[in-house]
């Protein structure tokens, strides 16, 4: 079986899949409406270029590209912008919610990478046999045009999805919606 776009070289992610990353990117926007909607204009800014950004990544994922580069520079932005400034006008109990949501995102993302290196890029000598059952964790090669390698690329890309895209911004949305309950705390 021929699966799209497996060795396009260009293409990081099939389209069909990166699909839902665009699905998901609207979760950009709504934290950028909350934003808004209770005064955190810096990050409010900030979220509406993320959310642009990362609608143009997400629909043709490129290994490199400016698309790419400035999508990346806008998340470390937001990242940084909260965790460093804006978190600090959270609950106190809020702020560690967003640090463990922050440190959760950035270990998945690193771990994410990792495996997506031996499973997609890394030709090594060991890799998965036709038959052999698609398993997240084995840091095996998957070969273009299997179903291993379209399972990779759907597991790397929901990774992704679920623990940075949905992990942070419910966290933002947490502690921007709920602090101003704590004001006693300031």
């Amino acid at each position: 079986m021929i699966y799209s776009q497996h060795t396009d070289p260009i293409i990081c992610v099939p389209q069909h899949i990166s699909r839902y990353g665009m699905y998901s990117a609207h979760l950009f926007l709504l934290n950028a409406i909350c934003n808004y909607m209770y005064n955190y204009n810096s990050i409010t800014f900030i979220g509406v270029l993320l959310y642009i950004t990362t609608m143009l990544h997400w629909y043709k994922i490129q290994n490199t590209g400016i698309i790419k580069y400035i999508d990346v520079t806008t998340s470390i932005v937001s990242l940084s912008s909260i965790t460093f400034y804006e978190s600090s006008f959270f609950c106190p109990s809020h702020r560690l919610i967003w640090f463990g949501s922050a440190f959760v995102s950035v270990v998945a993302y690193l771990i994410n990478k990792y495996i997506e290196y031996y499973q997609q890029h890394f030709n090594g000598s060991v890799y998965f046999m036709d038959n052999e059952p698609y398993r997240y964790f084995v840091l095996k090669y998957t070969r273009p045009n299997t179903l291993q390698r379209e399972l990779s690329y759907k597991y790397s890309a929901y990774i992704h999805i679920i623990l940075l895209h949905a992990n942070l911004v419910c966290a933002c949305v947490y502690g921007v919606v709920n602090s101003p309950s704590c004001a006693n705390y300031y």
